[in-house]
């Protein structure tokens, strides 16, 4: 019991300075704001279980909270054009953006159909399969941040790629709202409409960032974490 809680504390720790690094180079409200956030859902799973409703969400909503950050990786490029930072290329960066982005949705799409009775046991052995494709599928995309260094949906040429993200947030947002009509309690109604609200701020934060689709994205993104906090009052209904 204290191994694992001084895993989640050591976690925790990193990802508060992973946000801290991010916001020392945005400097900006938006990113603050969704960083907030960010922080507030990652503590929530971690340390207060009745916000949990399960195995899939111990499991996988950690790593998802973790992997939103990277929406405000654009942010580094921006901080690097400025001046204040030497860096050869941007390539990298948006191609972190990329795996943030397709692992993300990916994930969301795990959180969803595991909730379908598929074998939790075997979530840690798809989730890893899932990291190396898309790391391997980031890697692939050609990417040309330079084109349009403050704009990542430019990033990728072609309309491909954005299809592609957009059936993955939808087909996850669909099994929550099948997810709940098959339960049909206030708690899952609370939950799915938490994680749908999630993922579809987030999806906007990734492929609007900079632009007024993020704001959209940011509010409902704040109100999927606020939906988690009074959850454990209707565990029972």
């Amino acid at each position: 019991m204290r191994r694992t809680l001084v895993k989640k504390i050591l976690l925790f720790l990193l990802y508060l300075l992973l946000s801290f690094a991010l916001l020392w180079i945005s400097r900006t409200l938006v990113t603050f704001i969704h960083l907030i956030f960010s922080v507030i859902g990652m503590f929530l799973v971690l340390f207060f279980p009745y916000s949990l409703r399960n195995k899939v969400e111990s499991l996988l909503l950690p790593l998802l909270f973790l992997v939103i950050p990277l929406a405000n990786v654009p942010a580094i490029i921006g901080y690097t054009l400025s001046g204040e930072l030497a860096i050869s290329t941007l390539l990298p960066f948006a191609q972190l953006f990329t795996f943030g982005h397709l692992f993300f949705l990916v994930v969301s799409l795990f959180l969803s159909l595991f909730h379908f009775g598929i074998n939790t046991s075997r979530i840690p052995l798809y989730t890893v399969v899932a990291f190396i494709l898309v790391a391997f599928l980031a890697l692939l995309i050609p990417t040309t941040p330079a084109t349009a260094p403050h704009n990542p949906a430019l990033w990728i040429k072609g309309p491909l790629f954005f299809y592609i993200t957009l059936i993955l947030a939808v087909l996850a947002i669909i099994s929550f709202v099948v997810l709940f009509f098959r339960e049909l309690t206030l708690n899952s109604l609370l939950s799915y409409l938490s994680l749908s609200l999630i993922v579809a701020g987030n999806y906007l934060c990734f492929v609007a960032y900079g632009r007024s689709g993020a704001l959209v994205g940011l509010a409902l993104y704040g109100l999927g974490v606020v939906l988690r906090l009074p959850r454990g009052r209707f565990s029972q209904l």
